[in-house]
């Protein structure tokens, strides 16, 4: 949601105080970037919410070049607005079909870690229409310290029986040992982040889960506090699977372009060859045959 969005919505509401100002300084960032979401959220009550939101993001990466992407979608917020998921992504996607080569959008549904993962027992039980909506992966995520790996893993596992990709958020808030428990319990298909852990991540080295790595996002939330101090150049000689998010895009005012410029300056052996940058990104998308057909479709376009 972008902070004008944000804006917007409001100067139309009830609401007495603004949205809180998010800075590009990493002090207490934290905080604000999730006193920001929660102001958000009052206002994605409705399909059309959704679908402005999903419309504004396909356009800008249609500007880009951008050829699949993912896109995570709180689901306790929508039980919270009583929103039928099948509904706004059915709407999202009709949406979403007016810009001109825009991305193949596919979808992450996403729990909060203080959320009862029991709660995806009924996306488990709508999976196979759901899939053919783009729902591609299930996803646990925000406080890590309120996780509970052991009894999120038996919905992973119905996750995968059902043919979705389980994934998760870890080390980016909680320390290295809970971080490191997740992973392992979980064995979720990707993980988001997972700088705290970085040691043990580089010493799995090709058998570590594919990384999402989030350098600006990581930055400015002051979890690293340079771009210097991200352990991607180590993961890279490790040869550790890692692809590159932009994950708040419209929060963080970044761009994948952006984020590649960066990982180029850190790390430039990553980019040594660029079938290495494709394998690894195919690696880690949820759904590898729409990224594989998008990525061909692409490279057709540009012939």
């Amino acid at each position: 949601m972008w902070p004008l969005h944000v804006r917007t919505w409001w100067k139309n509401s009830e609401f007495l105080f603004p949205p809180p100002s998010f800075s590009d300084r990493p002090d207490r960032q934290f905080d604000v970037f999730l006193e920001h979401l929660r102001f958000g959220y009052n206002f994605l009550n409705t399909e059309e919410a959704y679908a402005t939101v999903a419309m504004d993001y396909a356009r800008h990466a249609a500007e880009q070049g951008i050829c699949y992407a993912e896109l995570q979608i709180n689901y306790a917020l929508l039980n919270t607005w009583g929103l039928d998921i099948a509904s706004v992504l059915a709407r999202i996607n009709e949406t979403c079909r007016a810009v001109h080569r825009g991305p193949s959008l596919r979808f992450i549904i996403d729990l909060p870690w203080q959320f009862d993962a029991a709660t995806f027992k009924t996306i488990l039980r709508r999976a196979d229409p759901l899939r053919d909506l783009g729902v591609c992966a299930l996803s646990m995520g925000g406080d890590e310290a309120l996780a509970r790996p052991a009894e999120v893993a038996p919905v992973f596992r119905q996750a995968r029986e059902a043919g979705l990709k389980a994934l998760c958020h870890a080390g980016e808030t909680s320390p290295a040992d809970l971080a490191r428990q997740i992973v392992e319990t979980l064995r979720p298909d990707r993980v988001t982040h997972a700088v705290a852990m970085a040691d043990w991540i580089t010493a799995l080295g090709p058998e570590a889960p594919p990384i999402d790595v989030c350098l600006t996002s990581n930055l400015k939330l002051g979890v690293i506090p340079s771009l210097d101090a991200h352990p991607l150049a180590e993961w890279v000689a490790a040869g550790v699977p890692v692809a590159l998010s932009t994950d708040d895009p419209a929060l963080f005012r970044v761009t994948l372009r952006q984020e590649y410029q960066h990982a180029n300056v850190l790390c430039p052996q990553f980019f040594d060859t660029w079938d290495r940058v494709e394998e690894t990104w195919i690696r880690a998308a949820a759904d590898q045959s729409a990224a594989r057909l998008a990525l061909a479709a692409a490279k057709g376009l540009r012939a």
